[in-house]
C-alpha cells in the first residue's frame, strides 16, 4: 500500500483508488485489521490527491477505532490544511501535535513553512524559518544527512516520543538532541514560492546564501526551480531576473555538474527548463548553442533526442 501511493510526489484518483483497494483486501479478504500505518498512508495519499472529504472520512474512522495520532498522522493533518488554505487548521495541527509530547524535526517544520505559503501566509512561513535557523546559531557543523538514515532517524524520533510521554521531563532534552536545522526541502519549499511563483529575487538570493551558512549544497532540485524562475519572470524591460544574473546561474550549474556535484544532472525536464529561460534573451543560434552544450553532457537515447529536437523547433 505504501508503495502504490509514496512514489508519486503528489497522489492521484489512481493511486488512492488502490490504496483503497488494498484496505478492502485486507480487511474483508485477509482478515486483517488496519493500523495505525494502515490508516495514515491513506489519510495521506487522500490528502495529496486533494479528495478531503476522503481525508476526513478516514481521520473519523482512525478516531472511531481509538488509534492515537503519532508525528506521521499530525504532519499529515498539517499539510492536509495546507492544501485547502487554511491556516487556522496549520495552526491547530501544529499546536495539538506539540501538546501532545510528539517530537518536532525538520520534516515537520518544512511541512508547517510548506503549508503556511500555500496559505499565503508569508510572514508566518518566514517566521518559522527564522526560528528554525534560531535553533542553530549555537551549532558550528551541521551534520550531513541523506535519505539512507531518514528510517533510523524516524525510529529515534518515535522512541523519543514513547519515552517522552512517560517521563516527561526528559522531553526538553529530547526535543533539544533533535536535528531541526533547514535542508534541502526547506530551501527548495522557499525558492519555488519566492522565486517561480512571486519572482522575489532578493528573498531567492538570501535563501541561497543562507544555503551556503548551512552547508546545504546546490542540488539539481534548486537549479530547476532558478531557471523556471528565469523562464517566467525574466525578459521584461527592468526585470530583476536579467540575462546577467541567468548567465551566473547557467554557469554554476555548469561547474556544478562538470565536477559532479551530487544531486546534479541532466534531465528532460531541467533541459526544458533551461531552454525556456534562455529562450527570454537568446537568438535561436544562441539557443541552438545551449542545447549543444547540454547534449555533450548528457547521453539521450534517439526518443529522447528526437523530443527536444522538437522542442527546440517552438523557438
Amino acid at each position: 500500500m505504501s508503495f502504490a501511493t509514496s512514489y508519486v510526489a503528489r497522489t492521484t484518483v489512481v493511486e488512492v483508488e488502490a490504496a483503497l483497494k488494498f484496505w478492502h483486501q485486507m480487511e474483508k479478504e485477509a482478515g486483517l485489521k488496519a493500523s495505525e500505518v494502515t490508516f495514515n498512508i491513506l489519510f495521506d495519499s487522500a490528502s495529496k490527491a486533494g479528495n478531503f472529504t476522503l481525508a476526513e472520512m478516514i481521520y473519523e474512522e482512525m478516531t472511531h477505532r481509538g488509534y492515537a495520532f503519532n508525528r506521521y498522522h499530525y504532519t499529515s493533518l498539517i499539510h492536509l490544511f495546507g492544501l485547502k488554505q487554511d491556516s487556522s487548521g496549520v495552526r491547530a495541527g501544529y499546536r495539538d501535535m506539540v501538546e501532545t509530547g510528539e517530537i518536532v524535526d525538520t520534516v515537520v517544520v518544512n511541512c508547517l513553512i510548506a503549508s503556511f505559503l500555500r496559505c499565503g501566509e508569508e510572514q508566518s512561513a518566514e517566521h518559522v524559518y527564522e526560528k528554525m535557523k534560531a535553533y542553530n546559531k549555537e551549532l558550528p557543523t551541521l551534520p550531513h544527512r541523506d535519505y539512507t538514515m531518514a528510517r533510523a532517524i524516524n525510529k529515534v524520533l518515535t522512541m523519543f516520543t514513547r519515552v517522552g510521554k512517560k517521563h516527561p521531563s526528559m522531553r526538553p532534552a529530547f526535543q533539544k538532541s533533535t536535528l531541526l536545522s533547514p535542508d534541502l526541502q526547506t530551501y527548495r519549499i522557499l525558492i519555488n514560492h519566492y522565486g517561480l511563483r512571486l519572482g522575489n529575487l532578493s528573498k531567492v538570493a538570501q535563501f541561497l546564501d543562507e544555503m551556503k551558512a548551512f552547508m546545504v549544497p546546490l542540488n539539481g532540485v534548486i537549479f530547476l526551480a532558478l531557471f523556471q524562475s528565469f523562464s517566467v519572470h525574466g525578459g521584461s524591460l527592468g526585470s530583476d531576473w536579467s540575462a546577467q544574473r541567468l548567465n551566473s546561474v547557467w554557469g554554476a550549474f555548469l561547474d556544478a555538474l562538470d565536477s559532479g556535484a551530487e544531486g546534479v544532472y541532466i534531465s528532460t525536464w531541467l533541459a526544458m527548463s533551461i531552454l525556456d529561460a534562455h529562450a527570454r534573451y537568446s537568438t535561436q543560434d544562441e539557443l541552438l548553442g545551449i542545447y549543444d552544450c547540454l547534449q555533450s553532457r548528457w547521453e539521450l537515447d534517439q526518443k529522447n533526442s528526437q523530443y527536444m529536437l522538437h522542442y527546440l523547433d517552438r523557438y
